[in-house]
């Protein structure tokens, strides 16, 4: 039998309690869909936030801070775990985009992007809503030795994902695919 060592990055790899679950309670879908992804993933319940907002592609961004931003930041300082959670993953049945003007100086925004700048502001570093802000953990054209670890020590940001797709369907055979991937190909 061969033993074969774990890679550096192998051994630095962050388990279920580092990402947070965020269920839109106002769509069947995204509870489905949530609730799914957490069980698949064991994800602790501390870590699953249940928000209730629209469930239209774009809201404003007056609803999204009182419903989503809002709720899910004094949800997670409630629990303390603003330094352990990595990871937010967003479901179907969220809203897509914050409504906003529109050019280089624009306050539109993918509901995506702003909560990746949760953690920055839970931390009292407040970005301005318009314009671009430039994204930390972007390698961009430096080579790929440069690349570090995801930690908020080195970030303050959090990543975030979305578990979506045109039907639930689909998007719980995501869950599954990636359970078990593809060795070859």
């Amino acid at each position: 039998m061969t033993m074969i060592a774990a890679s550096p990055l192998q051994t630095l790899a962050q388990s279920p309690e580092n990402v947070a679950v965020v269920i839109n309670d106002s769509s069947p879908e995204s509870q489905r869909i949530g609730q799914a992804y957490a069980a698949a993933r064991s994800i602790p319940d501390s870590n699953v936030f249940h928000v209730r907002t629209a469930t239209e592609e774009t809201i404003t961004r007056d609803l999204f801070q009182r419903t989503v931003h809002g709720p899910l930041a004094l949800a997670i300082t409630r629990s303390r775990l603003q330094d352990r959670i990595l990871y937010i993953v967003l479901t179907k049945g969220m809203p897509l985009r914050i409504a906003g003007s529109q050019g280089q100086a624009g306050s539109v925004a993918s509901v995506d992007s702003e909560l990746t700048l949760l953690y920055r502001r839970m931390s009292g570093r407040l970005d301005k809503p318009e314009g671009p802000i430039p994204n930390p953990y972007f390698l961009g054209d430096r080579e790929i030795t440069e690349a570090r670890p995801f930690t908020h020590r080195d970030f303050d940001i959090f990543l975030v994902s979305r578990l979506d797709a045109y039907t639930v369907e689909e998007a719980l055979s995501l869950i599954d695919k990636a359970a078990s991937p593809a060795s070859e190909g």
